[in-house]
């Protein structure tokens, strides 16, 4: 058993050093990113596990920073990308079907997911300008969720992917560390951080994320807890300085609701949340830090324009209430269809509310607020802990809305997603996560 176990550390030890190799050369030059694409094809010998670990890879390598990376590199990567859902992922999906297709909670996932598809489609090709546009944009949100929830419903040594997950977000939060005093870390508006992404509210809701994983993982096996906790506090000070106060907030609200969920005696409960609440009430208290708290709030804004962010979105949103109360323009459709082009369907909805109304209306809203609700309760035992990981994911799509963007970061959300999932799929014989 021993031997095993000292085979299998060196195999992840060597798999996590080849990754972060061909990482970083695939950000020098074109060929290079070919060869690490060609060498990365390896995980597939791992099946559902590899692929998923291929799509966060590639995720995240689609995401970096100008400053780091090579403008050949995005055409490359979407390729490969669509190669690994749509081809690989179905590939994967039909060949396990016997198995997924017998699993209740997997099915009623299918099934609840297909009627709320149905239900948003049908309205998008009847009042859409664009309907064939706004169906293919529906389909490429749900079409890789369903792939991946399935996905990683098969996969078998569970606890490695979920641990494999929580030491790639370290790895993010280490490298993007190097340039806390670079201009490159803030490259976008030069003031709020942005790691080594493209964008500082994408790091945001993806370190928030990723924080929550962290934190779970930390939970599951405790080893090496002082370097993670480390790690955890140089998270949480990036997470303050990208300026999102949608993703700290979602953050804080996730540590709570996992404090709350956990096995923890009572008492110390009770103690711990007393301390916390005193030392977080004598912090506001001092004039410094409720400066840097306003600061925070109001992103260099006065307190007249706090929301200036957000004007727009708020200007596309009351516009479609007036133009599209009930079903919206269109799944994924701008309000605005001068803004339309053959080229480039991207849109700045804001957060997932403000874009459900303007792409589904009012009705459609409602629609996925009831979806998103009922598949809390799908799992087997919905309020284990890994429910913050379902939650993270709607929490930070308030703020950012990447959720239906599955050429984006909403990938992410996905394999979150497939984790709850797994949790509620599990047989007698399999080890949950201990809460």
């Amino acid at each position: 058993m021993d031997e095993m176990n000292e085979k299998s550390n060196f195999n992840n030890t060597l798999e996590y050093i080849l990754i972060i190799l061909f990482f970083l050369i695939s950000l020098i030059n074109v060929p290079l990113l070919i060869l690490s694409v060609i060498v990365s094809m390896l995980l597939l010998k791992q099946k559902e596990s590899g692929l998923i670990k291929l799509l966060y890879l590639y995720t995240i390598r689609f995401v970096i920073s100008e400053g780091i990376d090579h403008a050949e590199s995005e055409i490359i990567i979407t390729i490969i990308r669509y190669f690994l859902i749509y081809i690989c992922g179905t590939i994967l999906v039909l060949s396990s079907y016997k198995f997924w297709s017998k699993n209740k909670v997997i099915s009623a996932f299918i099934t609840s997911t297909g009627i709320t598809m149905l239900l948003l489609g049908i309205p998008s090709l009847i009042v859409s300008d664009y309907p064939f546009i706004a169906i293919f944009k529906m389909l490429s949100y749900f079409i890789p969720l369903l792939i991946i929830v399935i996905l990683i419903s098969q996969i078998k040594n569970f606890k490695e992917l979920v641990m494999w997950l929580a030491n790639q977000f370290k790895f993010l939060i280490l490298f993007s560390l190097l340039f806390v005093r670079s201009s490159i870390g803030y490259l976008l508006n030069g003031f709020s951080f942005q790691g080594i992404l493209n964008h500082p509210n994408l790091f945001a809701v993806v370190l928030a994320m990723g924080l929550v994983v962290i934190i779970l993982s930390l939970y599951y096996e405790r080893k090496n807890l002082s370097l993670n906790f480390i790690i955890l506090i140089i998270g949480s000070i990036e997470l303050l300085i990208s300026n999102s106060r949608t993703a700290v907030l979602s953050y804080l609200l996730c540590i709570f609701i996992f404090f709350v969920l956990a096995k923890i005696d009572l008492y110390k409960k009770a103690l711990i949340f007393l301390i916390g609440l005193l030392i977080t009430v004598g912090a506001i208290m001092i004039p410094s830090i409720q400066s840097k708290i306003f600061d925070f709030i109001a992103k260099g804004q006065t307190s007249n324009n706090v929301l200036l962010s957000r004007y727009g979105q708020i200007n596309n949103f009351e516009l479609s209430l007036k133009k599209y109360p009930l079903f919206g323009n269109g799944f994924g459709i701008p309000i605005n269809n001068t803004s339309l082009s053959l080229n480039n369907y991207t849109f700045e909805a804001g957060n997932m509310i403000f874009g459900l109304i303007i792409f589904t209306g009012i009705i459609g809203l409602t629609i996925y607020f009831i979806y998103l609700f009922s598949l809390i309760f799908m799992a087997k035992k919905p309020f284990r802990l890994t429910i913050i990981l379902l939650l993270v994911t709607i929490l930070v799509n308030m703020g950012e809305m990447i959720m239906f963007s599955s050429t984006n970061v909403g990938i992410i959300c996905y394999i979150l997603w497939g984790i709850y999932f797994k949790e509620g799929v599990k047989t007698e014989n399999e080890e949950y996560i201990q809460v």
